[in-house]
């Protein structure tokens, strides 16, 4: 919601609350979220064209957001949210972050993930690449300029949601994986949410890279399966081999004993299935005809270690149109 400082902007008279039409005050609340008050000044400011009114609540939230965004900059923001858009062969998270777990919940903020994912599929989109397996990885400044398919930057819309929220908000980092020659990608966000369209989000989130004979429900299924044990276990690696998978975490100054129980800790195909710990899920794979090729696993708030993130094939504000 718009704050109350809106008001100070304002040093004009408008016309009688008589000549403002309450039909054009209730589609405009409607539409746009913001309070009673706020409505009916834009209403006024504006001769009561719903249209005008309804951009004039959004630049001034928008100047409210930037000058909020500017004093907040800085806080610590260690909670919030990764939103996976995805279709059958492309896919993108993003993480976004605010500074408690209340704002994480709160409806506008996760508005604003499901934008930024939806957002990073398509641009990932336009990242031509030869690679059968390809991931494009994105921080900080890099993410703010991308633009949304209604024109504005990223961090406008962060502008305008810190604006309602009240506290710091930030893009931390994304990342654009498309597969091709026959491989499929499954994805999972833990706590299990409601998918709006395409996207969802959650604390955690994984996509596994696989191939398979075929493309059903059942094979989609244990697919889906396998990305909740990357969340749940996560594994540093598909196999012993540490080269497999671009995810892993190197080992060094190992004996050789300390270098086996790592590699039944870490490596994906020598773990204890998660939904079936009878099972290891090189088991599970075998039988289903599936294999694993690549996964990332997203945790909120977690350290990265940028020096392991694969490099961007284009910068971002290459990116926007």
């Amino acid at each position: 919601m718009l704050q109350h400082q809106i008001i100070r902007y304002l040093h004009t008279s408008f016309p009688s609350w008589s000549s403002i039409s309450k039909s054009h005050l209730a589609k405009l609340r409607k539409k746009t979220g913001y309070t009673f008050s706020n409505c009916k000044k834009a209403l006024e400011v504006n001769d009561n064209d719903l249209i005008k009114a309804e951009k004039w609540l959004q630049d001034q939230a928008q100047a409210l957001g930037w000058s909020k965004l500017s004093k907040l900059e800085g806080r610590v923001t260690t909670q919030g949210l990764v939103g996976i858009a995805f279709e059958r062969t492309k896919a993108a998270i993003v993480e976004v972050n605010c500074e408690t777990d209340f704002v994480a919940r709160n409806k506008h903020f996760k508005e604003m993930v499901n934008l930024a994912s939806s957002t990073f599929l398509l641009h990932g989109k336009k990242i031509e690449s030869s690679e059968t397996i390809s991931k494009d990885c994105f921080e900080g400044e890099e993410i703010k300029n991308v633009q949304s398919q209604d024109g504005k930057t990223l961090v406008e819309h962060v502008a305008l949601l810190v604006s309602s929220v009240g506290e710091n908000v930030t893009l931390k980092r994304a990342m654009c994986i498309s597969v091709k020659n026959n491989l499929n990608l499954a994805c999972y966000v833990h706590p299990d949410s409601p998918a709006s369209g395409n996207v969802i989000n959650g604390k955690y989130a994984s996509v596994v890279v696989y191939s398979a004979p075929e493309y059903d429900s059942k094979i989609q299924q244990i697919a889906r399966q396998l990305c909740q044990h990357v969340v749940g276990m996560n594994p540093k690696k598909i196999n012993k081999d540490l080269d497999e998978n671009a995810c892993e975490n190197k080992q060094v100054n190992k004996s050789d004993g300390e270098d086996k129980e790592a590699d039944e800790e870490e490596a994906m195909m020598l773990q204890d299935f998660l939904m079936e710990p009878s099972l290891t899920v090189e088991q599970v794979v075998t039988d289903a005809g599936i294999t694993i090729h690549d996964f990332v696993r997203f945790e909120t708030g977690e350290k990265i270690n940028v020096e392991d993130m694969p490099e961007p094939k284009i910068k971002a504000t290459q990116m926007g149109g």
